[in-house]
C-alpha cells in the first residue's frame, strides 16, 4: 500500500517520532504514589474531567484508572443539588451524560438515586450504568493522597467546596480550585486554598489586574501568545493551558515554559521527557488521536 503525505501530515509524523511512545502505560509508573503541587515534576499533566477519551467521564472508575495508569492529577466538576449535596458533573443539564433530563441543581439526593452515568453516551465505557460521585466520595478516596484540582460551575458550588476541603483537612499543597469567574475563587482564597482564575480572552486580560487578585495561578487556552504566557510567568503566576487532545496543539506551549495543561487521554498526553519511542506505529497501521 503506498502512502502521500503532505507536507503538514509529514510535520504530524515528525512530533509523533519525537514524542515519546503511546503504548499503554509506556513508561509511566501504575500504582505509584503521586507527589503534590510542591514536588511535581513540570509540566503538571492534568487529567481533563478525568480522561474521558480513556475513561469513562466523571466517575470514580475514571479517577481510579487515569491514577493506577501514573497521571499526575484529576480534575473534577462540581456541582451542587438543590439539597446542598455537592456532585460531580460538567454540564448544567444532565442529559449529555445520564440517563436523566433537566438542570442538576433542581434535583435533591433522593432523586439523585435514580440516575446513572450512561456507559452508551461516553466516548469510552466499560458498562452500562456509572454511579454519580459526590465531592465526599472523591476527597474521601483522594484527599491528600493524590493532587485534586477542582472547579465550581457555580456560586454555590464555590461556597461548599471550601467548606468541605477544611471539613476533610485537605492540605494546600493537595489542591487547586480554579474557575471562570473571580467571585467563585473567593471561599478556597479564603480558606488558605490555592486558586487559579481561568480566562476567556487571554491577552486581552491585564496582568497588573490579575495580579492585584492574589491568585496563584492563571489558565489559559491555546489562543494565547507566547509574549503574554512568558509576561504571566515573569510576573510570577503558574500558567496552566486547556484543554488538549493532540500532541500537534501542545507541541509549541511546551516551548512557551507553562506549568501545566489538561489533557483528555492523559497517556497519549503524558510525561513528555520521561521516555522516548522504541518503534514506529506507522508500520502497524496503528492509528492513534493527532497522528495525522
Amino acid at each position: 500500500m503506498r502512502f502521500k503525505f503532505s507536507g503538514l501530515s509529514f510535520l504530524g509524523i515528525t512530533l509523533w517520532l519525537l514524542f515519546p511512545a503511546l503504548e499503554a502505560g509506556a513508561g509511566m509508573k501504575p500504582g505509584r504514589t503521586l507527589e503534590n503541587l510542591a514536588t511535581l515534576p513540570k509540566p503538571l499533566v492534568i487529567t481533563h474531567r478525568g480522561g474521558p477519551l480513556l475513561y469513562p467521564e466523571g466517575t470514580m472508575e475514571a479517577y481510579y484508572q487515569s491514577t493506577d495508569a501514573g497521571t499526575q492529577i484529576i480534575e473534577i466538576d462540581c456541582r451542587t443539588l438543590k439539597d446542598g449535596l455537592v456532585v460531580i458533573m460538567h454540564d448544567r443539564l444532565i442529559e449529555r451524560t445520564t440517563n436523566g433530563k433537566g438542570e442538576i441543581s433542581e434535583l435533591n439526593s433522593a432523586a439523585l438515586q435514580h440516575l446513572y452515568i450512561d456507559g452508551e453516551k461516553l466516548a469510552v465505557a466499560q458498562k452500562a450504568h456509572y454511579h454519580i460521585p459526590t465531592l465526599d466520595e472523591v476527597l474521601e478516596a483522594f484527599g491528600n493522597k493524590k493532587v485534586i484540582f477542582i472547579e465550581p460551575k457555580d456560586a454555590r458550588s464555590a461556597r461548599l467546596i471550601a467548606d468541605k476541603l477544611v471539613q476533610y483537612k485537605i492540605k494546600p499543597e493537595w489542591v487547586m480550585v480554579n474557575a471562570f469567574d473571580k467571585n467563585w475563587l473567593q471561599p478556597s482564597e479564603q480558606a488558605g486554598y490555592k486558586t487559579c482564575f481561568n480566562l476567556l480572552h487571554n491577552d486581552k486580560t491585564e496582568i497588573a489586574a490579575l495580579k492585584r487578585e492574589g491568585y496563584w495561578a492563571i489558565g489559559c487556552d491555546n489562543s494565547a501568545t507566547e509574549q503574554y504566557i512568558r509576561d504571566l510567568r515573569a510576573a510570577g503566576f503558574k500558567v496552566f493551558m486547556y484543554v488538549f487532545s493532540r500532541r500537534s496543539d501542545l507541541a509549541p506551549f511546551l516551548t512557551y515554559g507553562i506549568d501545566g495543561y489538561y489533557a483528555d487521554d492523559p497517556v497519549y498526553l503524558g510525561p513528555m521527557a520521561n521516555y522516548l519511542r522504541t518503534s514506529d506505529p506507522y508500520a502497524t497501521q496503528t492509528w492513534y488521536p493527532g497522528m495525522v
